[in-house]
């Protein structure tokens, strides 16, 4: 074997190991937060409730991208002794390019105001707010077997490029299961995302007003053959509403359910003077989860993107699966 060869498979074994510890710290969050619906709780803080940004930009196109984060910190006491925990669900994300993202976790947990905290029996010092799977928990699996598949089945093709037809096979059959992943995942939640649009025209609707409003753009960028850049730019308005419901203030942003991340500016333009700060505004609630709402209830034609992208994703890897694996074995 070649000094060659024995780099190359080194570096796709580092890429396996790689994703094997993020899909093990995946693994724990999902556990954790599966065990976290029986953990005790006791009544909490917020200690500090803040929002900030930063700046990236590419070192190749140029191009900057702002991301935005929230500093949230619960405070809380078991048996005497003083913990904090920055964690509101298991598997929460620690920032968004989407500035109301951010906003909405600061106006939900205002520094100073009670919360619950659930915390683990064995270790007080791991506690959230909201005990329970969120659908953000699985993104450290998802990101793991990112990582792995992919890098399996290079290894496969690399070590069976010499040799016939089984290793070809295996790793075919890898790509095809990445393919019916990812189409699994953006069926489901481009399903989630039609139901609620379709059961929203049958919630109940609240007074709200906008509390904040942000115009938001993302530049991309790509190398033409001769060099040139071409770049391309999306614009959003990223809004926070208040509503009550049954005495209770509540916070949501979303605008449509399957709503478009970015388009163009006068896209924006028309949602930002469409509802402008402090405009008077009709929110419809789920009664079940008054936190989920939506300004534009029903469904709209963007909300079929994600889950028919995802079923073209599925079909393509079941179909690799069912006759061209076979093919090559």
């Amino acid at each position: 074997m070649t000094a060659l060869r024995i780099l190359a498979i080194t570096l796709i074994s580092s890429v396996i190991v790689f994703g094997l510890v993020i899909f093990g710290i995946g693994v724990r969050n999902v556990w954790r937060a599966w065990a976290s619906n029986r953990w005790p709780a006791v009544p909490g803080v917020v200690l500090e409730s803040s929002t900030s940004s930063s700046v990236s930009r590419d070192s190749k196109t140029g191009v900057a991208s702002t991301s935005y984060q929230a500093q949230i910190t619960f405070g809380y006491r078991v048996n005497g002794r003083a913990y904090a925990t920055d964690t509101i669900h298991f598997g929460q994300t620690t920032g968004s390019g989407d500035s109301s993202d951010m906003e909405l976790r600061r106006l939900r947990y205002p520094q100073g105001s009670a919360v619950s905290v659930s915390y683990a029996p064995q270790d007080p010092s791991l506690g959230a707010v909201k005990p329970g799977i969120y659908p953000e928990v699985f993104w450290m699996l998802g990101a793991g077997l990112a990582f792995v598949l992919p890098a399996v089945a290079g290894l496969l093709f690399f070590l069976t490029s010499e040799m016939n037809l089984p290793g070809f096979a295996i790793g075919l059959s890898l790509f095809a299961m990445i393919f019916c992943m990812i189409g699994a995942v953006m069926l489901y939640w481009g399903s989630v995302r039609l139901w609620h649009a379709h059961a929203s025209q049958r919630w109940p609707v609240t007074a709200g007003v906008i509390v904040f409003q942000k115009q938001d753009e993302s530049t991309s960028a790509e190398r033409r053959e001769d060099g040139s850049l071409r770049k391309s730019t999306s614009y959003a308005t990223d809004l926070v509403y208040q509503y009550d419901v049954g005495g209770t203030t509540h916070f949501a942003n979303v605008r449509r359910f399957g709503q478009l991340a970015g388009a163009s500016q006068d896209w924006a333009d028309e949602i930002a003077d469409r509802y402008p700060p402090g405009a008077k505004v009709k929110v419809a609630y789920d009664p079940s989860d008054p936190d989920l709402a939506v300004l534009e209830p029903g469904i709209i034609s963007e909300a079929w993107w994600l889950p028919g992208a995802g079923a073209a994703f599925l079909l393509f890897g079941l179909a690799a699966l069912k006759w061209g694996v076979p093919a090559l074995s």
